[in-house]
């Protein structure tokens, strides 16, 4: 009779985290393609949260590609950011628990650095496993969820724009008219041109 209750019970807990380990993570970038300099944001949203297992809290790690330069996160809106608090690179948690489709965990600022051999950059996001349910992955509250999420964005490589040489002539020939303007007047004047008046 007891090992019937026991299998009844982890069927039972089977049937019901089914639905966390449904559980969509899409990353989100501003841009899909980018150039030196440029700033953009990738959004990490979370869907399929079932009203019967909401999610409690997420933390994960975030790594990328060695031209990107990251800025930080921005928790979303409807957690509280426990990034601080543990040693993720992004936490956060949700009192009282959320559910549904679409909710921003967090949004990701990164800049384009000076140096990018390749064509596409990669914006990876990790869970610990280790750490998976302490202070990473998404925690639910029934189950834990490792995240494992990679995003890519294409680098666009434009030649430096053109020196605007009629701007610069303009100004080479404003001041050769002006030399020879003064040079005009110091000869009308009588005095010599390379020698200090008196």
């Amino acid at each position: 009779m007891k090992a019937s209750l026991t299998i009844a019970g982890c069927l039972l807990l089977l049937g019901i985290s089914g639905p966390a380990d449904a559980v969509v993570i899409t990353l989100d970038p501003s841009a899909t393609v980018v150039d030196y300099g440029d700033a953009f944001s990738v959004d990490v949203l979370a869907s399929d949260i079932a009203e019967s297992d909401p999610l409690l809290a997420f933390g994960f790690n975030v790594t990328a590609h060695p031209a990107l330069s990251y800025l930080g996160a921005t928790v979303g809106p409807m957690f509280f950011d426990d990034s601080a608090s543990y040693p993720t690179d992004v936490a956060g948690s949700a009192f009282p628990p959320v559910f549904g489709d679409g909710i921003l965990l967090a949004s990701l600022d990164f800049a384009v650095g000076p140096v990018v051999e390749a064509e596409v950059l990669t914006v990876s996001l990790t869970t610990d496993p280790v750490r998976l349910g302490l202070s990473e992955g998404l925690i639910t509250l029934l189950s834990d969820i490792a995240i494992d999420e990679v995003v890519e964005v294409s680098f666009r490589r434009t030649d430096a724009a053109p020196v605007p040489e009629p701007g610069t002539l303009w100004l080479l020939s404003i001041g050769v008219v002006v030399s020879a303007a003064a040079a005009v007047r110091r000869r009308r004047r009588g005095e010599d041109f390379y020698r200090p008046s008196r």
